[in-house]
């Protein structure tokens, strides 16, 4: 009786490795069979088409769903593409993905060794410029990119990362405030003095980063308070008054 048991014990412990390598291989099996894509949806397209969005995600009909890195793909687009600043993927079971794009706006620009490039509302660089192709556009000063790529970040040394910062989170701070258009310029050449020339009357010294948001709010109320027609500079570096110095 014994001696049956542990014969019993032994195939067991025998056929348990081999039926765990056979249900391996059929569910590698059904995976690769099962699961191709065959329906691709890309939504929020308008400067590229969606042939041009799919050749640029290296996406094909037939690939396994399953086995999709949705992060390579978001990449593969955003670098290849420019003017597409963020790519959401989703895998819908069975054989369905959907793209859905959010497209960047031109909304500064920045000179570089003499050439203008167009940067979106994050300070991504989207391409070359000529100078009549900035009129309406935030310029962008002392900020001294080392290389610009189109469809990401601007290249710069350890010591102006700060700068580069300022200048993403104040061109995000504009557009969400909705004043991006009123804004001629942005100097972040003094990181605890950031400025900008706002409605073509004030020059606006925001103070550090960690101001930009509160301050941009408060000037509103703060050019309420200011007679219409007036010009002058406005300090904003105190937490709890600001200060209209008027053009002599």
């Amino acid at each position: 009786m014994a001696q049956g048991r542990k014969r019993k014990r032994r195939r067991a412990t025998f056929y348990t490795p081999i039926a765990v390598v056979l249900i391996a291989i059929a569910v590698y099996f059904g995976i690769s069979v099962f699961f191709r894509v065959t329906d691709i949806e890309i939504v929020g397209a308008e400067r590229y088409t969606a042939e041009q969005i799919l050749s640029a995600s290296r996406v094909s009909r037939g690939d396994n769903l399953l086995l999709l890195d949705t992060k390579e793909v978001t990449e593969n687009i955003t670098t290849r593409l420019p003017y597409i600043s963020d790519v959401v993927v989703e895998k819908r079971i069975p054989d369905k993905i959907t793209m859905t794009v959010t497209e960047s706006r031109p909304v500064a620009a920045i000179d570089v060794g003499g050439q203008w490039w167009l940067l979106d509302q994050k300070g991504r660089a989207l391409e070359k410029a000529e100078r009549v192709d900035i009129a309406g556009k935030v310029r962008v000063e002392g900020l001294a990119p080392e290389n610009v790529v189109a469809g990401q970040a601007l290249v710069v040394s350890q010591k102006d990362e700060k700068k580069r910062e300022a200048v993403s989170r104040l061109l995000i701070a504009l557009e969400r405030e909705g004043m991006m258009g009123r804004c001629e310029w942005i100097d972040v050449s003094n990181i605890a003095a950031l400025t900008m020339r706002y409605d073509n009357r004030f020059t606006v010294v925001l103070g550090t980063i960690d101001n930009i948001d509160k301050n941009l709010v408060r000037l509103v109320g703060v050019i309420d308070q200011i007679e219409e027609g007036e010009t002058g500079r406005i300090d904003m570096t105190d937490d709890f008054e600001a200060r209209f110095i008027p053009d002599s």
